[in-house]
Order: C-alpha cells, then structure tokens, then sequence
C-alpha cells in the first residue's frame, strides 16, 4: 500500500531524491537465510521528513524493499532531518536510518540514507530452585556470551542476593550469539551430597530487530543437581505497563513503599531492584510479587539505597509481558 503527502509544486518548493541503503550482514554466512527472513516481515518502508523547527513536512511510505527510494517537493530551502523504518505488521521496527541534510534551491537535492538493523537485548534469567537454594551456598556464579562471529567472551559475575536474579545486556546488534552460564555450590552443612558441584552450560541463540531474546538458566535437583535452559524471543510490550508508578522511601523505618495504577484487575505484577554495573548493563534482583497496585520493600536502608539504581515493575496478564517499567532511584520521594 502507498500513500503519500503531495504537494503542489510551487516557484518555492524544492525537488528532492531520497535514496534508502538497506541493512546487511555479510559475515556470518549461517544467518544470512535469517536476515533475508527479516526482509520479509517488512510490511512497509517509512519516510518521514522534518524541518529544522522539528515539524513534519512530508511522509511517504513504499514496499519497495530492494532499492526504497522516495522523489518529492519539499516547501522551500532550508535543513531537513530524513528518517526511514522498515516496520513488521505489528508496528516493530527492522531497520531504521536518519540523516540530517541542507536542502537548497535551484539545483539536484540527493539524500542517502543507510539504514541499520535496530539494536535490542539479551535477558538472562537465573533461578535457583528452593531445595537448592536452602540447602547449598553459592560459591560463584557467571555469564559469559559474545557474538558467534568472535572469540572473546563478555564475562559478568553475578551476585545472587535472593534466589531469582535477571540480567540484561542492551544494545546488542541482531546476529547470533553464544551464551554460557556456570555456577559452583557448596553444601551448607556436611549431610548435604554431593557436598560441592559445578556445572556449565552454553547455548545459541539470535537476537533480532526489536526483539528481546529471553534466555533462562535453572538450577533444579530432580532425583540430581542440573541447570534447564529456556529460551524465548519475543516481541514487547506484550501489554501495557503500569502508570503512575512513585516510591515513598522512609528513612526512619527503613522501608520503600511503592504504588501505581493499572486497569486490569487480572495483572500480576513482578517487583525489581535494578543495578547497574560498569558496561552500562543492568542486573534485575526480583523481590516480590503481587496483584496489588502497592508493595513495600522492608529492610531498604541507606546502604541499599546506594547500591540500586532503580525499581522496576513487570506486569504480567494472561502469560504476556509488559516489559520493565523503571523507577529512577532519583526519583524516589523521602521522608
């Protein structure tokens, strides 16, 4: 379907040749069949064109997905921001570009824009079972991942203060990747068998354009000690995410009182404190669930206080996911 902003062309308006360079992955000859799979969700090929004020003065769309290109009249003279998505049905993006460019009068305007594959992430859940949990210590913990195409691994220490602990790790380019996860016990008295155990496990997985890629490692003891691997790439927000979300932290009594808003009385909602670590990536601690719209966190001290960066709220309706809404730490109330 094409539809399009035309304009009457004027003594003032401008002529203009946008042409859009796609997106390729050249490297990995494995995923090459994928990424042409990408090409293929695209519905359509946006172009939007603002001035220097920030107003749209022109839209157009094409599915043309070899070679987009888009010629039109713009009002005048003058610098132009040029942006392009190439988006699925459900409106994720596969690619987007934008270029900033001067605009005259009186003479051939060409504009290129090269287009990139839109950057996600990587969650890494990591559950430790009860039994597990009340019966050994955890001597270490890491997760390893890199992209399939390289040889050094990305190591990040975990530390597990409860037994649920999600990682992300952001602005990954889609491709594939290798991720590994390894955990050390120790039982916590000598009855426990086996007294110490280590285990190591890996995975391939992809990461795609506006997806978030779930990948989950649970330590279970069926009849023995292992680690289940799930993995889920996924499309969010599934549902919307709460509103009005505010965090009343009392000094006095040591507590983090927390309310929000939301519609759906059938929504559980999953609490977190979000850490950051020194490669911009953030940590996820779970501390509770409830279908409330409040919850107060016990125990939250100046230390702890320190040592987050937010709190985050994911909700959950009929086993769809809104994805992490944050509360920045600065933006807590105190009293």
């Amino acid at each position: 379907m094409l539809f399009s902003c035309v304009q009457k062309p004027s003594a003032k308006t401008v002529s203009v040749h946008v042409g859009v360079e796609v997106p390729k992955e050249n490297t990995l000859s494995e995923f090459e069949p994928r990424i042409a799979g990408y090409f293929e969700e695209i519905t359509a090929i946006s172009l939007t064109v603002t001035n220097s004020n920030g107003q749209k003065v022109y839209e157009d769309s094409t599915t043309n997905k070899i070679s987009p290109s888009f010629r039109f009249e713009l009002p005048s003279a003058g610098t132009y921001t040029f942006t392009v998505e190439g988006k699925r049905s459900d409106n994720t993006r596969v690619f987007t570009g934008q270029t900033t460019s001067e605009i005259r009068a009186g003479q051939s305007n060409t504009v290129s824009i090269v287009g990139e594959f839109v950057k996600d992430k990587i969650e890494a859940i990591f559950e430790i079972d009860k039994t597990v949990w009340e019966r050994y210590n955890i001597q270490s913990t890491q997760f390893s991942f890199k992209k399939e195409s390289e040889s050094n691994w990305q190591i990040e220490n975990l530390n597990f203060t409860t037994s649920n602990l999600t990682k992300t790790i952001q602005n990954l380019v889609p491709t594939m990747y290798d991720v590994k996860f390894s955990i050390s016990l120790v039982g916590k008295d000598q009855y426990v068998v086996p007294q110490t155990w280590t285990a190591e496990v890996d995975r391939k997985i992809s990461v795609e354009p506006d997806k978030v890629t779930k990948v989950k490692f649970k330590v279970v003891f069926d009849n023995e000690l292992k680690v289940v691997v799930e993995t889920l790439s996924i499309d969010l927000p599934y549902v919307e995410g709460v509103r009005n979300f505010r965090g009343i932290w009392d000094r006095n009594s040591n507590t983090l009182t927390l309310t929000w808003e939301y519609d759906n009385s059938e929504a559980i909602f999953k609490i977190y404190k979000r850490i950051s670590d020194y490669g911009g990536n953030y940590y996820f601690e779970e501390v509770g669930t409830t279908q409330d719209k409040t919850y107060v966190i016990s125990n939250f001290t100046l230390d702890e206080y320190n040592r987050i960066d937010g709190i985050a709220i994911n909700t959950i309706v009929n086993k769809k996911e809104s994805g992490f809404v944050v509360l920045e730490k600065t933006d807590l109330e105190q009293r």
